[in-house]
């Protein structure tokens, strides 16, 4: 007896690959004497900054692949692209958020680079896990 997953058994396993997306830029500022926000008023927390970059990065990538499924959009292409810009919000985060005096500090191209080219593989394993297998969507 073979069991299928269910779409929100598969929306498991794309937000771990979520996570993995958004962690790998992330580990560009790994250590708190790394963190950009460290010393800002509107971050007063103690735990690091990536923390929460990964955590809502990997949410509004759940939330747009959930979305693209619920809407029937299974191209691989898609979800490759999609892979690649949830990659890229952690250093467009970073970008934004940190001071303009310690942006010098911040390795931004890289944190974009690596999230993108990491991401856009991800998203094509993501495309295959939503979508079922390599079975073709038939109209």
């Amino acid at each position: 007896m073979t069991t299928a997953l269910t779409l929100y058994g598969r929306l498991r396993y794309c937000a771990l690959l979520n996570v993995l997306i958004a962690l790998v830029p992330s580990l560009q500022v790994k250590g708190r004497a790394n963190d950009p926000l460290l010393g800002l008023d509107w971050w007063p927390h103690a735990y690091h900054s990536a923390v929460f970059v990964v955590i809502a990065t990997a949410l509004l990538g759940l939330g747009a692949a959930y979305a693209m499924r619920r809407l029937d959009i299974l191209e691989w292409w898609a979800y490759c692209l999609c892979a690649g810009i949830v990659g890229a919000l952690p250093g467009l985060f970073y970008w934004a958020a940190t001071p303009a005096d310690a942006l010098v500090l911040v390795p931004i191209e890289n944190m974009l680079l690596s999230g993108i080219l990491f991401g856009l593989p991800v998203g094509a394993l993501i495309a295959l896990l939503l979508r079922g297998g390599f079975t073709r969507h038939r109209a």
